[in-house]
């Protein structure tokens, strides 16, 4: 079973987000993907998650989505593989 990691920002903290993607990678997790939904006007986290270096073999899909909590994770289930 793979498990999914949906992370919704509105790219104000630009370092958070490098230290959370970063921590997910250090877990060493199997069967994970990450996926970053990217609600600020600017596009900060889309650019923070898709110049991420993932670890071999987990998928990182980076999206943008119209704010709001359950537009965010809308989006992160509609290309959601996992559990």
């Amino acid at each position: 079973m793979r498990l999914t990691i949906g992370i919704t920002t509105l790219g104000r903290r630009p370092a958070e987000l490098r230290r959370l993607l970063d921590s997910i990678a250090d877990e060493h997790l199997d069967a994970i993907e990450i996926i970053v939904v990217d609600q600020s006007p600017h596009g900060a986290a889309h650019d923070i998650a898709c110049t991420h270096t993932p670890v071999a073999g987990t998928p990182l899909v980076c999206l943008r989505s119209a704010q709001g909590v359950s537009a965010g994770r809308n989006a992160a289930l509609e290309v959601a593989t996992g559990a």
